[in-house]
């Protein structure tokens, strides 16, 4: 009986040992997929301020040299906030895994604020690029906080498709601490989730499809093709 117990316990803790191991394995694992995660989005964001920075030149140049072309300008404009949107979108995916959000919130601020950063220079470059483009700020919270958020931002994703480069989409955490976002908020007086501005139009609560691209279409000063589809 004693050597029967005797082999029970050093079985019971052969298990713990293997289980203990194998937790420890994961919590590395976990550790190294999240400090990988956060090294990405981090250059990432660096890169897109190097970006911005540089649209920034190119636009003190339009406004100062004669007869240049925009074109190079708003083609570059319209990638980076594409390429920004994509990684928004990332974010948010590792956000919802992670278990510390902390380093990734102070990520996404980042990108918030080059979002807002773009939408500036996009109203500004406006003024000195005949190009026509339409602008729309899309307020929104994560999937959790807002059941219609989700549906809205496909449909702005279908319309981005639709448009191209015609239609520069931004996308803001509502529910996300930074006094930039909750200036931009107040100013429009964003009270409910989601909501659209499309130039300086507000539309508060889901927007349909239809009426949206109603919107964008009247925002055209000349007769766009996608807006006869």
């Amino acid at each position: 009986m004693t050597i029967d117990r005797k082999v029970y316990v050093k079985k019971h803790l052969a298990a713990l040992a293997i289980t203990l191991i194998v937790f420890t394995i994961g919590i590395m694992i976990g550790l190294q997929v999240s400090d990988s995660r956060i090294s990405a989005i981090t250059n990432t964001a660096r890169l897109q301020r190097v970006q911005f920075e540089s649209l920034q030149l190119q636009y003190a140049f339009l406004n100062t040299a004669q007869n240049t072309s925009c074109t190079a300008f708003t083609t570059a404009l319209d990638q980076n906030v594409y390429a920004l949107e994509n990684a928004r979108t990332k974010l948010e995916s590792y956000i919802e895994d992670a278990k510390d959000e902390e380093e990734f919130i102070i990520a996404k601020r980042e990108y918030m604020i080059t979002e807002l950063r773009y939408w500036l220079l996009a109203q500004q470059a406006k003024k000195v690029c005949e190009k026509e483009s339409v602008s729309v700020l899309f307020f929104y919270e994560r999937n959790q906080l807002c059941e219609d958020c989700n549906t809205q931002g496909i449909i702005l994703t279908y319309l981005k498709e639709k448009f191209k480069e015609k239609l520069l989409v931004f996308s803001l955490d509502a529910d996300l601490e930074d006094p930039m976002i909750d200036l931009v908020k107040n100013n429009y007086n964003i009270t409910e989730i989601p909501s659209i501005v499309v130039e300086e139009k507000v539309f508060v609560g889901f927007t349909t499809k239809e009426f949206l691209e109603k919107e964008i279409c009247k925002n055209f000063k000349a007769s766009m093709q996608e807006c006869q589809e």
